[in-house]
């Protein structure tokens, strides 16, 4: 379980070569329409100008571009250290 607070910057991605399916809850309930319109419009991690679009109409600014495969490498060897 993840908890992130409101307008709290933070980052995620999968890695792997499999796709991935994940349950989110939102509260207050809204959020959940960013997720509906990236399917309604068949939208991909590299559709950069209308994912900011489509975040933008649910009160979300993406920060920065994907983690990249050697910053998912480094995290997950900094947490098996830990």
């Amino acid at each position: 379980m993840v908890l992130l607070p409101k307008l709290g910057p933070h980052s995620w991605r999968a890695y792997g070569p499999q796709g991935i399916r994940f349950r989110v809850t939102f509260t207050p309930s809204g959020f959940e329409r960013f997720f509906q319109e990236i399917e309604r419009r068949h939208l991909l991690a590299t559709d950069v100008a209308e994912l900011r679009a489509v975040a933008g109409d649910v009160g979300m600014d993406i920060l920065g571009p994907p983690l990249s495969d050697k910053e998912v490498r480094q995290i997950i060897a900094e947490a098996e250290v830990s």
